[in-house]
Parts: structure tokens; sequence; C-alpha cells
């Protein structure tokens, strides 16, 4: 579940660690551990999830010098689902470019959830991220807020009609998903006058990206990217700042 905490949208799990979470579940892993052969990466990795006081999986805000963050969001993929925190591509650019860094990214959501944190995010603290990471999310995601001060996740593309596959071939022909990515591109812009780094994920085609994730292997979960394709999209981006 997705909460107000802190004026951030975070997990409600905050301050917890898991051992499993969102599509990388104990259920998927034990169907994993069947599938997968015996020389199989994640068969004896255990992989922790630790959230802090927002419910984003990194370190306190409060323990951070924010005068050398590196600041990134996204949903899943920047979040690192299915993989050890220290394989996860904000980790690696953080640690090359000796910088502390703050993951916003949550998975499963959309540009709305995205675009209102670094919003709030820019209210919260005051001084600008060395360099702003934004890897776009799903096109169709989209929140719907619940009475109890949480928010659920839904996406168009998600268990498909056929008035839902005409509605996002029409919306896309009308420039309806465009125009909510070109919109949100020019309130970060403005938001966050400092380097900004737009990646995009090889499923989906946002026209404009600066770097794309194409992933060569999997994490544990057997959807996301593997530790070689976020080692890959790391060494990428620091090449791609000096």
């Amino acid at each position: 579940m997705i909460k107000y905490i802190n004026n951030l949208l975070g997990y409600a799990c905050n301050n917890q660690e898991k051992l499993f979470a969102g599509s990388d579940s104990e259920e998927v892993f034990r169907v994993n551990l069947i599938k997968q052969p015996n020389g199989w990466y994640y068969r004896n990795q255990e992989i922790t999830y630790t959230y802090n006081e927002h419910g984003h999986r990194c370190q306190s805000l409060n323990s951070l010098d924010t005068s050398n963050l590196l600041l990134f969001t996204g949903c899943s993929h920047t979040e690192g689902i299915g993989l050890h925190l220290e394989k996860t591509y904000p980790y690696l650019v953080s640690q090359n470019l000796n910088c502390n860094y703050y993951n916003l990214a949550i998975g499963g959501t959309g540009i709305d959830v995205l675009l209102y944190n670094l919003i709030s995010y820019r209210q919260i603290i005051k001084t600008l991220p060395k360099i702003l990471f934004v890897q776009w999310p799903e096109f169709t995601r989209f929140s719907i807020f619940e009475e109890n001060n949480s928010i659920s996740t839904r996406s168009i593309s998600q268990n498909l009609s056929d008035n839902l596959i005409n509605f996002i071939v029409a919306g896309d022909q009308e420039g309806y998903f465009r125009s909510k990515q070109v919109m949100a591109k020019k309130i970060i812009n403005l938001l966050y006058p400092c380097k900004i780094i737009y990646i995009g994920y090889s499923t989906f085609e946002p026209n404009d990206v600066d770097i794309r994730l194409h992933p060569s292997d999997l994490a544990r979960d057997q959807l996301h990217a593997g530790t070689e394709s976020n080692l890959k999209l790391a060494n990428e981006l620091v090449a791609l700042l000096r």
C-alpha cells in the first residue's frame, strides 16, 4: 500500500525490513526455484528491502548531506525490485561519483506519483541535488486516491479489452500520453534547475530520453533488469556525466 508519509508518497511499510517486495514475492521465488537451473544466481541469495521513514528504499533523509546528493526517481526498475540494494544502478552510480543519494522510486506507479514526489521533495529539501535522474514509468499507469489517505495504482494496459486497446491507440495518436510526459518534464525542468538525466526503459518509448535501460539479464523475480543490466546502465550514466 502507498500512503502519504511526511508529505511524500511512499510504502506504508516505512522503517521496516522485508525479505520480499512487489513482484519479487515469496510465491514467485518458490516457483522460480523449480523452474530455474541449479546454478541460478538467486537460488541461495537473500535479498532484503529496507524502507525509511518516508517509505522509500534508501537512507533516511535526515542522515544525508544534501549538498552532495544525487536524486533518483522512477518505478520498480529504479527502486531495484528483485535486486540487492548494492546491485541497483542508483547505488552504483552514487558510489562511483562519491555522492550520497536519495531514491524516490516506487514500484508500479506512474508519472502522477513521480511528479507529486518531485514537487514535494523540492518543498521539503531546499538544496538542489547535484544531478536528478528521472526514469520514466509505464505511461498508462495512474493513481486511485482512497478515503483512508492511501493510494492504489492501476494501468489501463492491464486486463486489456477491445475498448481499452482502442483508447490506448486513440490516446497515443491524439498525443494524450505524450502530452502527459511533456508537461511533466516541463514542470520538472522548472523545479530542478540542475543537471537532469532522463532514462527510458526499452519496452516503453518516450521520445526524448538521454539513455535507455536495455535488460540483458533478469532480477530474482524474472521481470526486472538484473545485476549485469544495472551495472551496465550505471557505467553508461557515469560515462555520460564525464
